[in-house]
């Protein structure tokens, strides 16, 4: 079979969670399932992209480049129907890894949902990203064969909000990468944060900077911690910046000024390995999540997971993580405090969380997919 796959996500410089699924998927597709062919669709006009589109061609895969301005192509296949297959060259199955699939003569067509936060909770997010949803992801979801969801939550929320049947979602969830599970036990745990400028313990968060990642309250339950605590923590916020900075630039201000607020921004993922294991523990305190991998990877490095409470997290995660109440700055506070000071707790959330995070691998989530690409591929299209 002859798999073509929508990749320009890849050209990303610093990529968040989708990219990372994307880049993990081109990388073990033809490792777990070599009898197929793979077709990579590239469109983009600077020369920079040329070395990083050749690097993926191997014996099972292939790249196809067009070279067209994305503010041309977009309306062409929108308004004008351009049938994606006259740039791809016809496939026998074509993979659209986020949310969107173009018009399309030939062979069946699967796509990733990863969540349908700008229906469900449309106050996180910026008006473009709300009527670009609106336009495009449920026409995308209609024309679709089959549609891969990355946790339960998001079917269910396929099937309440969207009406989508349910025999034509396949949950496939996320993966972790191998090298957060050889780090917890070797070396110095605090080599790499002091390579950060983190001069001692910390609490480590991880993620865009956007608001539904719920940073203000976190901010606000850090500086309201017992004083002894906080002054022996850190508070280190490793991730890009997003819209409405100015929340979180407030809430910072309003830390004691006896503690220590450190922002790193975008960290390679080489980095993160270190950065968890040095940790003290590890928040995520997000609002709302189609699946959530920061965790996952924080108790694959060893580190004590303190989660919000929101069905996402509850099925990823488990009995691994402590929960608190997302919208509560006191139940964070509490649970911060808790997983800092309880030598017990934070024993039973590492021997807890390395069993969890083991069930969760790229290989996998590659596996599956391939699964859901042979299973429908049998009713090709013309």
């Amino acid at each position: 079979m002859l798999i073509g796959i929508d990749t320009n996500l890849l050209l990303r410089t610093r990529p968040s969670g989708i990219e990372v699924y994307l880049a993990e998927l081109v990388r073990l597709l033809p490792v777990v399932a070599p009898q197929h062919r793979y077709r990579l669709y590239f469109n983009y006009l600077r020369s920079r992209h040329n070395e990083r589109v050749a690097s993926f061609s191997a014996r099972q895969v292939e790249t196809r480049t067009c070279r067209i301005p994305p503010q041309l192509l977009e309306p062409l296949h929108r308004y004008a129907g351009l049938p994606i297959d006259w740039l791809t060259g016809k496939v026998d199955l074509m993979f659209y890894p986020s949310f969107v699939v173009q018009p399309q003569r030939h062979g069946r067509v699967v796509v990733t949902v990863h969540d349908l936060i700008p229906f469900t909770h449309p106050e996180f997010c910026e008006a473009w990203l709300i009527r670009h949803f609106t336009a495009r992801v449920p026409q995308s979801i209609r024309r679709a064969d089959a549609i891969i969801a990355v946790s339960r939550y998001t079917a269910d929320t396929m099937s309440q909000v969207l009406g989508v049947e349910r025999e034509r979602i396949y949950i496939v969830p996320n993966g972790i990468h191998e090298q957060f599970r050889h780090v917890a036990g070797g070396g110095d745990p605090l080599e790499t944060a002091r390579r950060f400028g983190i001069d001692g313990p910390y609490v480590l968060f991880v993620g865009t900077h956007e608001p539904r990642k719920n940073l203000p309250r976190l901010l606000r339950a850090y500086g309201a911690m017992k004083p002894a605590v906080r002054r022996r923590h850190r508070l280190v916020l490793a991730g890009k910046g997003a819209w409405d900075e100015a929340a979180i630039a407030a809430a910072i201000a309003e830390v004691p000024a006896d503690s220590r607020v450190i922002q790193l921004g975008h960290v390679a993922a080489a980095d993160l390995p270190g950065l968890y294991y040095g940790a003290s523990a590890f928040c995520f305190p997000s609002l709302v999540e189609g699946f959530g991998i920061p965790p996952l990877e924080a108790m694959a490095c060893g580190c004590p997971v303190l989660a919000a409470d929101i069905p996402a997290l509850r099925e990823v995660l488990g009995d691994a993580a402590m929960f608190a109440d997302p919208f509560s700055v006191d139940a964070l506070r509490d649970g911060l405090e808790r997983v800092l000071e309880d030598a017990d707790l934070q024993s039973a959330l590492r021997e807890r969380g390395a069993r969890r995070a083991a069930d969760f691998s790229w290989e996998r989530t590659a596996r599956e997919t391939v699964a859901v690409f042979e299973r429908i591929a049998g009713r090709g299209r013309g």
